[in-house]
């Protein structure tokens, strides 16, 4: 048993609001990925109507522009600071989550707004392109196409990557962010550029590549298979649309990265209830044994992205100040 089994003791105030949810009894053989992308994303501007009182925000201008890339055109998100006298600021690129099918570029709107605002930065996000139509690793190549051009066109969105280049993204973008962390640190064009890695729940490894001398660390998916928002199934399902040709290539399954020394600072927060869970730690203690400056920020007994579903628990407020936290300290350098 995986020792960190403790923390899938569902938390009291979980407990109160769980109720609300419905059982995963959906039926995903006949899924129209369009009109399901649709749903969630009208879904999460109600919540987010819920959410806008709890975020202040100054001025932000925001920029939309869409890049012209060499495998395909990539729409951005700019968000900059409008309440700040300064010419440039850090930046940071946000990769959205969704299971590598939901999603878009403006479904954390209300959160980047906040994040510019206090933390006086840059927010890229990146409208990549999504399975099942467009599998491994499209919208991957994407993401790290966004973030080439972000370095190398800083000054169009009143960015200074000097002050700080900061890659970040929740579940499935997660994944994606820290792969850019990783493909960043080989790359002799990004090279010591990204000062920072801050990833929400990221899904670190294929199910179907767990190395022997791990499995006893990685209980977690069998563990919370039936937890609320996102268990096994879904997993399995958003794995199926991904489609990766090999599980265990470190494109799909960055804990399997070999090269861990030479990675940037990172930030991880882990929901206890979660079938992600142990992997996130894992990945953290690796991190911490190959000198990787890492903190990590765990939520017993609440489920995998709990905080964007319901946004008002104090779990919640705590998770979404703790992440800014994060930012700030990559920002500042302040890791250890």
């Amino acid at each position: 048993m995986s020792s960190h089994a403790h923390l899938s003791e569902p938390d009291p105030e979980w407990l109160s609001v769980a109720a609300q949810l419905p059982m995963d009894d959906e039926d995903r053989t006949n899924i129209q990925p369009d009109l399901v992308r649709e749903q969630a994303n009208n879904a999460r501007k109600a919540i987010d109507a819920v959410l806008a009182p709890l975020l202040p925000t100054s001025n932000v201008r925001t920029i939309s522009k869409v890049l012209s890339l060499k495998e395909s055109d990539i729409p951005i998100k700019v968000y900059i600071p409008g309440s700040v006298s300064q010419d440039s600021y850090p930046v940071i690129l946000w990769i959205f989550g969704g299971g590598f099918w939901l999603g878009c570029v403006d479904i954390d709107d209300l959160l980047l707004r906040y994040w510019s605002s206090q933390l006086d930065a840059v927010l890229v996000a990146v409208e990549y392109r999504k399975a099942p139509e467009h599998p491994f690793p499209m919208g991957l190549n994407d993401c790290y196409a966004c973030l080439k051009w972000i370095a190398s066109h800083q000054q169009e969105i009143h960015g200074d990557i000097s002050k700080g280049l900061i890659i970040s993204g929740i579940s499935s973008g997660g994944n994606f962010a820290t792969v850019l962390s990783q493909r960043a640190s080989q790359d002799p064009e990004l090279k010591g550029k990204v000062t920072g890695l801050a990833a929400d729940i990221p899904l670190l490894i294929h199910p179907a590549a767990y190395p022997e001398k791990f499995k006893d660390e990685l209980k977690s998916v069998e563990q919370n298979k039936n937890a609320p928002i996102f268990g096994k199934a879904r997993l399995d399902y958003a794995l199926t649309l991904y489609k990766p040709p090999e599980p265990s290539h470190p494109d799909m399954s960055p804990l399997l990265f070999p090269h861990l020394q030479e990675l940037p600072p990172t930030y991880i927060q882990v929901d206890g209830l979660d079938p992600l869970r142990d992997e996130a730690l894992l990945y953290a203690k690796l991190l911490k044994e190959a000198g990787v400056p890492t903190k990590v920020d765990v939520y017993p007994g609440f489920p995998h992205g709990f905080h964007c579903f319901f946004p008002t628990l104090k779990a919640a407020t705590k998770k979404r100040e703790d992440f800014k936290n994060g930012l700030r300290a990559l920002l500042l350098n302040e890791i250890s």
